[in-house]
């Protein structure tokens, strides 16, 4: 199993969730392809609020490899692979 933190936006704490769908909970199994968040870019904006995305995989010491992807093309953001 892969762990992931991700944090979408700077300082954007201060909008309370609003902008924002989870729609997984923490300690959920996801399968490929499922959809971990959805975020309404449009809206940050209008806040002042950068969407960077920070994705931060927490348990390393089980994952034998782990590439990144620009997530401008819209497809797989990561490909982890175990050991």
């Amino acid at each position: 199993k892969v762990q992931l933190l991700i944090h979408v936006g700077i300082d954007t704490v201060t909008l309370q969730g609003h902008g924002f769908i989870s729609h997984v909970k923490p300690g959920m199994t996801i399968r490929k392809g499922e959809t971990l968040l959805s975020f309404d870019a449009a809206y940050l904006a209008s806040q002042g609020k950068a969407a960077t995305v920070v994705i931060i995989v927490t348990n390393l010491e089980d994952i034998h490899g782990c590439i990144t992807k620009n997530l401008e093309n819209k497809s797989a953001v990561l490909k982890i692979s175990y050991k």
